[in-house]
């Protein structure tokens, strides 16, 4: 997630979060494509980013 406005806490910094885990397989291959996010992964991802915390440390 990309994006110019930030608030005034988030300025100068860049949150990165390692979601190479979070998939889940397809029941069928699109073309090279296996794994997908499903809904409940989305959610998560957007609580971290929402919460603006480690989940490393938690």
């Amino acid at each position: 997630m990309l994006s110019n406005h930030k608030p005034a806490r988030r300025s100068g910094l860049v949150q990165l979060i390692d979601s190479t885990q979070q998939f889940s397989k397809m029941r069928k291959s699109l073309g090279s494509k296996r794994q997908y996010i499903n809904d409940e992964q989305i959610a998560e991802l957007v609580r971290i980013y929402g919460a603006f915390e480690d989940p490393g440390l938690l």
